[in-house]
C-alpha cells in the first residue's frame, strides 16, 4: 500500500506523471501497470478520491492525467474523481478543462465536486 497506505490521503494524483519523461507513443511496462494497480487498490482500500488532472493536456501530455486506459480500472472499481489542474498562476487556471471533462465522460466517470 505504501504511501497511500501510510499517509491516508483525501485525494491522491498524478498515478502516471512519469510519462511526461517519456517519448512520445510510449507504453508503460507490465511492471509500472502493476504499480498503479496496487496504487489504485490502496486508493479504493483508504476511501480516497482519484484526481483527474488536466495539465497533461495543457503541458503536451496528452487528455489527462492519468491516462484514460487507466482510468477504466478505477472506474470499474467505483473509486471517485475530482479535478485539477496544477495551475501556478491565472493565465492557466482551466486550460483544458473542457477536453478533461470530455475525457472524463467519455469513460462514464462521475466527477465529485470539490
Amino acid at each position: 500500500m505504501g504511501m497511500v497506505g501510510d499517509l491516508r490521503p483525501d485525494i491522491v494524483a498524478h498515478l502516471d506523471l512519469v510519462r511526461k519523461y517519456e517519448p512520445p507513443g510510449f507504453v508503460f511496462s507490465d511492471r509500472v501497470v502493476r504499480s498503479i494497480n496496487r496504487t489504485l487498490d490502496a486508493i479504493k482500500a483508504n476511501g480516497s478520491i482519484l484526481d483527474v488532472n488536466c495539465a497533461a493536456f495543457r503541458n503536451g501530455y496528452g487528455p489527462v492525467y492519468p491516462l484514460p486506459q487507466i482510468l477504466e480500472r478505477p472506474h470499474r472499481m467505483g473509486i471517485p474523481v475530482t479535478l485539477g489542474d496544477d495551475s501556478h498562476g491565472v493565465q492557466t487556471v482551466g486550460v483544458g478543462l473542457g477536453r478533461s471533462l470530455a475525457t472524463i465522460a467519455a469513460a462514464d466517470i462521475a466527477v465529485l465536486p470539490t
